[in-house]
């Protein structure tokens, strides 16, 4: 039974209490006329009609200076530009003290969304850390796709001259009935791949039950500098629930990894890899390298990437892997290095890596 992935942290409850007191805002139509602004204290309106009374007198002592005397013009000019004055300054002291409250409300409502995405990016990174919910994720996926690899297995085998060869081992499973094809496509960003590399697709033939049989029948779609694409085609589909093995090989008999620092100098590259890029909703991945006897590599990592081509890295899932047992191991088998990498319910559409640089003391041995 699928089980459900809960956010602890409601996003929308945390909205709707954000949302809850209505925002503050500057009222601008107390600022279009002097009426609106001014008549909301006594003092507002005494200036107001001080300013009126003055105006009034201003402009009679100019249309009849003969019949005002001098000191009562002056007067008149200074109470009429004084409290002008005092009525600017009361619109200043308004637009400012709004400007505070406004700019006080958008501090506060900022850390109140900083808070909220601080939250949810961390609840949403727990999600991403669980195991469970990859499982989940696992079991949708696989029926939107129709089908998925319950294990899938990359063995590489490099040998002392930089050749190798790779061996592809997994099982598909149909989870909805009518599933006749999977499309693969063998990455060879190692190196250009060439037409006299062998890419050896059998067409197997398995037994359901009793005198039923499934035919596997491989073909090559195309073949481009840097990736060959094929298909499986099942006669007559895939059983839907019954595990169906696969397993293919890959020999490049041109040099494809640098064994040295000065080999890898000259591709221009930081490090030598092998990948595997996650077509299908996959249980588990298992990508294991096996290098020439007594050759170490140095600085073995595992990697994850969103794009093979710049290796732009998912930290979350890298840490994700970190946390496994065993998930990322170097040991020794018949004098031979051997990494490999287990993750369980890798993610669709990434690229999972071992990666390492050349043997410091080969050149000398």
């Amino acid at each position: 039974m699928q089980e459900d992935i809960k956010f602890e942290f409601d996003i929308e409850d945390a909205l709707k209490d954000h949302i809850k007191k209505p925002f503050p805002r500057l009222k601008l139509e107390d600022l279009k006329t002097f009426y609106n602004v001014g008549f909301r204290s006594l003092i507002a309106k005494i200036a107001i009609l001080e300013t009126f009374i003055g105006l009034l007198l201003f402009i009679f002592g100019i249309a009849y200076g003969e019949l005002v005397p001098r000191n009562v013009m002056v007067i008149t000019l200074y109470v009429f530009s004084s409290t002008l004055l005092l009525l600017i300054f009361l619109i200043a002291f308004k637009i400012s003290g709004g400007l505070i409250n406004l700019t006080r409300d958008l501090v506060y409502e900022n850390a109140h969304l900083k808070h909220i995405n601080k939250r949810l990016e961390s609840e949403v990174t727990a999600l991403a850390l669980n195991t469970k919910s990859h499982k989940t994720l696992f079991n949708a996926n696989s029926v939107i796709y129709g089908l998925a690899f319950d294990k899938f297995k990359v063995l590489a085998n490099i040998d002392p001259t930089g050749t190798a060869t790779f061996n592809y081992a997994f099982q598909i499973n149909a989870t909805r009935p009518g599933m006749k094809s999977i499309v693969r496509h063998t990455h060879t960003s190692y190196n250009v791949f060439s037409r006299n590399d062998d890419l050896n697709l059998p067409e197997v033939d398995f037994n359901l039950k009793g005198n039923q049989f499934i035919t596997l029948s491989p073909t090559v779609l195309s073949i481009s500098d840097k990736k060959v694409g094929w298909e499986i085609r099942a006669h007559p589909e895939f059983p839907k629930d019954i595990r169906v093995p696969y397993n293919y090989k890959t020999i490049f008999n041109k040099k494809v990894f640098s064994m040295t620092l000065k080999e890898l100098e000259k591709t221009k590259q930081e490090y030598e890899w092998v990948s595997q890029r996650i077509t299908y909703p996959s249980k588990i991945i298992i990508i294991e390298v096996v290098f020439p006897v007594n050759y170490t590599p140095y600085d073995p990592q595992f990697a994850v990437w969103y794009i093979e081509e710049v290796h732009i890295m998912n930290d979350i899932e890298m840490h994700r892997i970190e946390e496994i047992p065993n998930g990322f191991v170097m040991k020794r088998k018949d004098n031979k290095t051997v990494l490999s990498l287990r993750v369980e319910y890798p993610i669709a559409g990434f690229h999972y890596a071992i990666t390492w640089k050349p043997d410091l003391d080969w050149e000398s041995s």
